[in-house]
């Protein structure tokens, strides 16, 4: 609700319809089966995905070596660094938040797996524009369309087009959850700053830009916020004519 508020606040419209991932964990295990004999194996801790099974892997990240795969963690037995899990099965003696049952027992699926079974379900292969942060092009994004190549036995990555916007960063220090100052749009506004002023900052760079945040740089986009404003209302009243006797 906190973030509806915020998306609202910001004048964003919001999508036509809002999915939530554990509605489709039965269509992420039925994924799963389908491709598991041909592109998977099996481990201890569930299944795994052979990301040499399907063409050019990694190709979106431009990298054909292991760069970038320091982020995952290591796992005994898997075949190759960038193989990924499918089915995550919960450790004996273990019980998770959320599990389900599945034919490589009782887990919950990988993280990439409900994105490609949410936007097959929702959108259908393939789709123009797929979104999201710059740290999913390494890892998250590529996994996700060798999922979708060997779902669809095909080479094409589900998408037509894979856009990934850069980071809003803070680098003076003073912001931190420790310090009880984050942000956030109610602090913004709390500080006596519209929204749409925010927004107008953001909008200054370019989306695979990194856009550094200061309360000068938002302070300069109110005040062009304002002469905006203003300049529409001059163009309005233009528009409008002079006032007549109705």
């Amino acid at each position: 609700e906190a973030y509806w508020a915020d998306v609202k606040a910001l004048g964003i419209r919001q999508p036509a319809h809002w999915s939530i991932a554990t509605d489709y964990v039965p269509q992420m295990i039925e994924f799963a089966k389908a491709i598991a004999d041909k592109h998977c194996y099996e481990l201890g801790g569930g299944l795994y995905f052979d990301t040499t099974t399907v063409s050019n892997y990694g190709r979106l990240a431009r990298h054909g070596t292991d760069e970038g795969e320091s982020r995952i963690d290591p796992v005994e037995g898997k075949r190759h660094p960038a193989d990924f899990a499918i089915w995550r099965k919960t450790p004996a003696g273990e019980t998770r938040q959320m599990e389900w049952d599945s034919p490589w027992g009782r887990g919950a699926p990988g993280w990439h797996l409900e994105c490609s079974v949410m936007s097959e379900a929702l959108l259908g292969f393939p789709f123009d524009i797929h979104t999201g942060g710059i740290d999913h092009r390494e890892i998250h994004h590529p996994n996700e369309i060798a999922q979708n190549q060997a779902h669809a036995c095909t080479t094409d990555s589900g998408a037509r087009m894979w856009l990934h916007n850069n980071f809003l960063v803070e680098r003076s220090g003073k912001m931190s959850k420790s310090s009880g100052e984050f942000l956030c749009v109610q602090l913004l506004v709390d500080k006596g700053y519209h929204p749409l002023a925010y927004r107008l900052m953001c909008l200054q760079a370019h989306y695979r830009s990194e856009l550094e945040f200061s309360w000068d740089g938002l302070g300069a986009a109110l005040t062009r916020l304002k002469r905006l404003v203003l300049a529409a209302a001059l163009v309005r009243e233009a528009q409008a004519g002079p006032a007549t006797d109705r």
